[in-house]
């Protein structure tokens, strides 16, 4: 593990990935381990630390979607361990991808995560109103 958010994530070090997580464009948020390729937040998904989570979701540069050499990403594994905390706030980021909310919802054994899930896919399938036409306008005298 040569990383220093992996380092300060797997030892449980909340302040340090804070500190971090102000460095900004300078630290690579999505660097993995060697061993696994775990990335910061595929551990702090795994190990139920919600804290850790919320605390790398606000990194701007953070992808939700990256995933371990088993192909699985922290919503994966924290559907897998039952962190419905951490689930819930994967699922509402807006960087996370139709097909691992559908992943997910095909493991979830839980009700509650299911409902979130669920919840998040329902809301990707409304139709958006920024992309309906404006009605037409019409202009006087041509």
């Amino acid at each position: 593990m040569n990383q220093p958010v992996c380092r300060a994530v797997a030892h449980g070090h909340l302040d340090v990935v804070r500190l971090l997580g102000q460095q900004g464009a300078r630290m690579n948020i999505n660097e993995s381990t060697i061993a696994a390729h775990h990335t910061a937040l595929c551990m702090a998904a795994h190990g139920g630390e919600l804290d850790m989570v919320q605390a790398l979701l606000r990194h701007g540069q953070i992808d939700v979607n990256l995933s371990d050499q088993w192909f699985e990403d922290p919503l994966i594994l924290a559907v897998k361990g039952g962190h419905f905390s951490i689930v819930d706030a994967l699922v509402v980021n807006p960087r996370q991808k139709y097909f691992s909310l559908k992943r997910s919802l095909d493991l979830a054994r839980n009700d509650c995560i299911q409902r979130a899930i669920r919840s998040r896919m329902e809301d990707d399938n409304t139709p958006q109103t920024l992309l309906k036409r404006p009605p037409r306008r019409r202009f006087g005298g041509l």
